[in-house]
């Protein structure tokens, strides 16, 4: 720790310091007006404290430190590597592949046009050419043998009407008498019963 100090006092001396201030006006006077301190018979001593004494720190002197010289390593050998080629094991031969046979081009059917669609009607009527009238000639025979035969048709004609006639009239007279019929049903029937009333009625 000397050297430290040493280097301390040294860099003081060396250091310019600027000159003293002045002294103050006024000051001087009141330092010589204050009294004097009366002399002190003991002199006052700080106390010594052990605990304050600290051993001067011998620092050794280690010289210089010499390092061990490190081993020499032995230089790692170049491998030689292989090429990727020499380390791939050889691929078998594969055989040659069969040739596809050739798929046959299916042939182009011939394209059909669809024929147009002929709309028809569901009755179609043909139409026939109105021919002329023509004049008919009737033999005088049958003309009469047809006049007679339309004079007899009208005669029977005649008759079947007279006999519907009377048949409706027969129908008529029929219902008449069943609806009197009916009517003395219906009149006896109120009479059994009011004889019914009267027999029961004193029991």
């Amino acid at each position: 720790m000397k050297f430290l100090k040493r280097g301390k006092k040294e860099s003081s001396d060396e250091l310019d310091l600027p000159p003293a201030p002045p002294p103050l006006e006024g000051f001087e006077e009141s330092l010589q007006d204050m009294p004097e301190l009366p002399p002190f018979d003991e002199k006052i001593s700080a106390p010594k404290d052990s605990s304050f004494d600290f051993p001067e720190d011998k620092i050794p002197d280690f010289g210089k430190e010499e390092f061990p010289d490190f081993p020499d390593f032995p230089e790692p050998e170049e491998k030689s590597i292989a090429p990727v080629s020499a380390q791939m094991p050889q691929l078998p031969e594969t055989e040659p592949m069969a040739p596809m046979p050739e798929q046959e081009e299916p042939e182009e059917k011939p394209s059909f046009m669809p024929e147009p669609k002929i709309e028809r009607r569901l009755f179609s009527h043909e139409r026939r050419a109105k021919e002329t009238p023509k004049t008919i000639y009737v033999k005088v025979d049958n003309f009469k043998a047809t006049l007679g035969n339309i004079s007899m048709a009208r005669g029977n004609l005649r008759k079947s009407e007279e006999a519907l006639a009377k048949m409706e009239s027969i129908k008529s007279a029929k219902d008449k008498s069943f609806d009197k019929i009916r009517a003395s049903l219906d009149d006896l029937q109120k009479k059994l019963v009011y004889v019914d009333k009267i027999l029961f009625k004193g029991d």
